[in-house]
């Protein structure tokens, strides 16, 4: 039975909440103080010429105003959105009229490259009077055609002068001030996104922060150096191993240039496409100024090259390289392009380039509330004279809205644990003395390492799997098979025939189906992890848990107890619920949680498909999930298959319960405000053709909540009682008033913990409701679902439903056979189309086999530092409940261990940048480890009073700092009375086989240490040093410690991350413009490290000094 809705309007406010603590927070919403009182008129733009983009329309809208403004629109200024729409604060004294405008010969011409004469048709469409937008807001009219009119000229006034000033992506425009340099050929620029809004009584402008990449401007040829990772462009003439021009092409196709040897000319030409031969190799014909017997002109040939000598008296440096084609018979060499400002990059950005824009945006929330009022300084709304003309006046100050901190719920694991119930404070909480609620058995179990026995001795795999299986059973499962059989494979080969092997091996062990494949990892390369999930969920139907091998050589109990969360949940047990009746909506009656998502390809792929998921709870307690999955068009937003999606886990519900749900709960993640009703007049009707499906009379009642991630709402605590560590609100903050929707059923909710940058909240927006929903009932059941996640000991930023349907939709991409994973690869050769992906095999349908098992590392040249290798020393002198501070902490890896070394204590971990601190608390977090902190601070100055930690701890800092004396002294000032500074520096390394390169490079490093004030072998000096800085002499003990590499892993962790050191990194600049080396030394000193890594006898040592100094 099919049924189509037909709603005019969404469900209305039943009335603000009340529960949880009041507090007051400002909002980056900016009050529009004054609306127009004039009618405005809006006018539609039909330019001949289809399909140009939205900066050539408005240079021909700015040609229009600048010919016509005063003699035919009156001197009025009509606003433009670049497209379509064109209004008006006067009405112009014609109801339609066509112009002719010529366009400037310095505009680009655009893809279809079109005639510089254009036909602009202006025509009325409508007479809009704003009093009808005022009763709006005021709750006294629905919304109509004339009110969404109203709220777009809104919008396109705001953007009008910065569109005509700036480059204008989307609804944010942006400024090349302050850019940084992304990896390879890219720069990030700040921008800045403004929308009206309507809230309640008024009229909001969402003023916020954005950022996307650009390519960097300038010459072709060094565009392309960084494409390819080259340093210099004699690079480019190398033969062996041959250039990927394939991929400078694609990389350059598209772009606009200069002509460098026509210096008067700014027009500018797109890049078609590259032309392998070289300007000294392409030949053509050109008149030579005679002419035959029969007085025809007598062509002669000539190459490229000799052309532009000749004709522009230019002679090419680099002849030897290809051209570029810029017409159809156009070409040019590359060293006469210059690539020009302001081109956005569309395409995906690969990983190294992600994590530099993380950091371009990763901002605490003080400072991007100050960098969002420059962007309203930039903005300078009271001086914008088309705003002054529509009579808008918008307040300078962010608005103060009234807000509510939710109570967090009471958490349950088993009645056997520490704290079996408790109630967590700021969003996060820990494992320690806590077993799961209900455990799995693992019986049936085969691992496989993805590597030989030299880069995992089997030794170290069984004391892993040992430790794995003590912590396992200690957080409340039970593994009666303490020793699974063990597959090894190489990770390059035949990965589902391993897989195969091991899954055999398994079952044969112990005679019945296994339950699990364990993987050992080499890396955290994605196409071997997509293998092993599509073989194993597609194939095998076994669920898997994937493990970097690091994790084997020194096994944590945490890390292990992280690990067993996945896996228990994987295996249908569960790690926690709520206690008593903290979700009565559940427990009350038969209640079914639904998430939905849409997966879409990345911006520029034509052929693979989206990904529709749906996922559905199968307990009172929230705690299992089972999910369907449906291959469909690319970029369909509406989920398709619905219908059949929604039988399967109705079916699945009831083969579990034993009964069928009365009640559903839909949340929908990524449904944008203009799907609204498109999505319930769908989807809406589509589960409920599902019930009817399997029985005619069948009407569950109905809530279907849209939850939104990507908007620009953000929340800024007005004192420092309300926010967290992190400057953020608080965990549970919800907001719906002041600047939610006039009368609909919206609300924000920040329901995580703050970690780095500023937290975004989650706005969730109910479009139906059968179960007649209290705000407060809607908010406080959504909060503390969001305490339910599997995974992770912390509140989520989403519900869980909506969160496992996009974490299905992600694991679904890898279903796909044959997928290259390759930033750099093609998308044009047909793998990963529909007919690619695999089916989940049954065997899973009721079990969590989408929780995600992988993580990146934290940064190459720290991950391998532990408690246990780099500070020993200090390990026995530590006490569970002390507070340490950990100075110069970098990734983490060190300070982390510290905290798990001293449960009931505390430490903070401070580096003098903030780059690798978000790497700290990813790490922080993968493992559990709750009782630390990370902070940017100054080893000279350091920001506590004095006698605060019982230890403070530093680790080969001292070495690059000019002034050690005064570090240690300020370490001394904030150690209590009868604590511990600890002291470890490097003295000499030490190498076999011997390396004129090797020797080098440590020459360099103490040339260059020595330059800026620093000591290349510290250990030496340190209790000298302590001395002068005020400890005793026998208050200080002194010892030496060392690392060691000779392993083919280790050697290749040191000398490979060493050699990425020698060329790509501050190393390699501060070398190379300090004169200390050329680029070409550099590049022999990485060739050392390169040659030690693959020598099967080489070794390498570092000798540390170490101390103990007793305040």
């Amino acid at each position: 039975m099919s049924e189509t809705l037909k709603l005019t309007e969404l469900v209305r406010r039943p009335a603000v909440g009340k529960a949880g603590k009041p507090v007051t927070v400002k909002a980056n919403f900016f009050e529009v103080q004054k609306l127009p009182d004039v009618t405005v008129y809006h006018y539609d733009v039909t330019i001949s010429s289809e399909d140009l983009p939205p900066a050539v329309n408005r240079k021909i809208y700015e040609e229009l105003i600048a010919s016509y403004g005063k003699s035919e629109l009156g001197g009025t200024r009509p606003v433009y959105d670049g497209r379509k729409n064109m209004f008006s604060a006067k009405e112009l004294k014609f109801d339609s009229k066509t112009f002719d405008i010529t366009l400037d010969k310095n505009v680009p011409p655009n893809s279809k490259r079109p005639a510089e004469v254009f036909k602009v048709k202006i025509r009325k469409v409508a007479t809009i009077n704003l009093e009808e937008l005022h009763r709006f807001l005021n709750k006294k009219s629905a919304l109509t055609n004339n009110v969404l009119t109203g709220i777009m000229a809104l919008d396109v006034l705001i953007r009008h002068k910065p569109a005509l000033l700036h480059v204008t992506v989307g609804s944010s425009f942006f400024t090349p001030e302050g850019k940084q340099p992304l990896n390879g050929p890219l720069e990030v620029w700040r921008g800045f996104y403004q929308s009206a809004r309507p809230a309640v009584g008024k009229m909001m402008i969402n003023l916020d922060i954005s950022a996307t990449a650009f390519y960097q401007s300038g010459p072709l040829i060094e565009i392309i150096i960084k494409i390819l990772g080259f340093r210099n462009p004699n690079d480019l003439g190398r033969t062996s191993p041959p250039i990927n021009w394939e991929k400078v092409e694609k990389a350059i196709k598209g772009l606009r240039v200069l002509l460098t040897h026509r210096e008067k000319s700014k027009k500018s030409f797109k890049v078609l496409k590259l032309i392998q031969k070289s300007a000294r190799q392409y030949k053509f014909k050109v008149d030579s100024n005679k002419n035959d017997p029969q007085g025809n002109p007598i062509q002669v040939e000539t190459s490229i090259e000799a052309y532009f000598q000749k004709t522009y008296g230019r002679k090419l440096q680099f002849p030897n390289l290809p051209c570029i084609a810029i017409g159809k018979t156009a070409i040019v060499p590359l060293e006469l392009c210059s690539v020009t400002e302001g081109q956005r990059y569309p395409k995906k950005l690969d990983e190294r380039q992600t994590a530099d824009m993380i950091k371009f945006t990763c901002q605490p929330p003080h400072i991007r509330a100050n960098t969002i009022k420059d962007g309203l300084r930039i903005l300078n709304y009271d001086n914008n004279e088309y705003i002054k003309d529509f009579g808008l006046k918008i307040s300078t100050e962010m608005a103060t809205i009234k807000a509510r901190t939710l109570p967090a719920p009471v958490i349950s694991y088993h009645p056997s644990s520490k704290d079996a119930n408790f109630t967590p404070n700021d969003g996060a909480w820990n494992l320690i003395g806590k077993k799961v609620a209900q455990g799995t058995t693992l019986g049936s179990w085969g691992a496989v390492v993805f590597g030989n026995e030299r880069d995992v001795p089997k030794t170290q795999f069984d004391n892993f799997i040992r430790q794995l299986v003590v912590t396992c059973t200690a957080t409340g499962m039970n593994i009666p098979n303490k020793s699974p059989p063990c597959v090894y494979a190489n990770p390059h080969g035949d990965v589902e025939g391993a897989l195969r092997q091991a899954w055999q091996r398994a079952g044969s062990a112990v005679k019945s189906q296994p339950q699990l494949i364990l993987c050992i990892l080499p890396n955290t390369g994605v196409s071997l992890y997509a293998e092993i999930k599509r073989v194993t969920d597609t194939v095998l139907g076994v669920s898997s848990q994937c493990i970097q091998v690091k994790h084997t050589r020194d096994p944590k109990p945490q890390y292990c107890a992280n690990v067993c969360l996945k896996i228990n949940v994987k295996l249908g047990g569960m790690n926690s619920h709520l206690a008593g009746n903290m979700l009565p909506f559940l427990t009350s009656k038969p209640t079914i949680l639904m998430g939905a998502d849409v997966s879409h390809p990345p911006p520029g792929d034509t052929v693979r498909p989206s990904i529709a998921t749906l996922v559905g709870s199968m307990d009172a307690k929230a705690s299992r999930y089972s999910a369907s999955i449906r291959i469909q068009a690319a970029r369909t937003e509406t989920i398709a298959d619905l219908s059949d999606m929604g039988v399967e886990l109705l079916k699945t519900f009831y083969q579990t319960c034993g009964r069928k749900p009365e009640r559903i709960m839909m949340y929908r993640d990524g449904v944008s405000e203009g799907q609204f009703k498109e999505t319930l007049e769908t989807e809406l009707a589509a589960l409920k053709t599902a019930c009817h499906r399997l029985e005619p009379n069948y009407n569950p009642k109905i809530t279907f909540v849209v939850v939104q991630k990507r908007h620009h709402a953000r929340f800024f605590p007005t004192r420092r009682e309300d926010g967290d560590r992190s400057g953020n609100c608080k965990s549970g903050l919800v907001v719906d008033t002041d600047i939610v929707h006039p009368c609909e059923f919206d609300f924000y909710l920040q329901s995580h913990a703050g970690l780095l940058g500023t937290s975004r909240p989650a706005h969730y927006y109910v479009l139906y409701d059968d179960n007649k929903f209290a705000a407060d009932e809607m908010q406080e059941f959504t909060f503390r679902l969001c305490h339910l996640y599997a995974r992770c000991t912390r509140t989520v930023s989403m519900v869980p439903p909506a969160y496992y349907a996009h974490l299905v939709a992600a694991r679904a991409r890898f279903h796909s056979k044959n997928e290259q994973w390759s930033d750099t690869a093609s998308t044009e050769s047909g793998a990963g189309d529909a007919s690619s992906f695999g089916k989940l095999k049954p065997e899973l349908a009721k079990v969590m086999w989408f929780i995600s098992d992988h993580s990146k590392g934290v940064l190459k040249t720290h991950e391998w530092r532990t408690a246990a290798n780099s500070a020993a020393y200090l390990i026995p002198h530590l006490q569970p409940t002390m507070k340490i501070l950990d100075v110069g902490c970098g990734p983490g890896s060190i300070t982390i261990d510290l905290a798990e070394l001293v449960p009931d204590g505390s430490v903070i971990g401070i580096e003098y940048t903030s780059d690798p601190l978000s790497k700290a608390l990813a790490l922080a977090i993968e493992r559990g480890i709750m009782n630390v902190e990370f902070r940017v601070g100054d080893i000279h100055k350091l920001d506590f009073p004095d006698n605060t930690f019982d230890v403070v701890h530093v680790h080969q800092v001292l070495q690059h700092i000019a002034d050690p004396v005064q570090a240690m002294r300020e370490m001394r000032r904030v150690t209590k009375p009868g604590g511990i500074v600890a002291v470890r520096e490097s003295i000499v390394p030490t190498w076999y086989p011997e390396s004129a390169g090797l020797a080098a490079f440590w020459e360099l490093q103490a040339r260059m240490a020595k330059a800026k004030g620093g000591n290349p072998h510290p250990g030496k000096y340190i209790h000298t040093w302590a001395v002068q800085a005020g400890f005793d002499r026998p208050q200080i003990i002194s010892s030496a410690g060392t690392w060691c590499f000779s392993t083919p892993e280790e050697r290749e962790y040191w000398g490979g991350s060493m050699a990425e050191r020698t060329l790509s990194s501050a190393f390699a600049d501060t070398a190379v413009s300090g004169g200390y080396a050329t680029m070409e030394e550099l590049k022999q000193l990485e060739k050392a490290w390169r040659d030690w890594v693959q020598d099967d006898s080489g070794w390498f040592a570092f000798l540390h000094g170490e101390m103990i100094c007793r305040v």
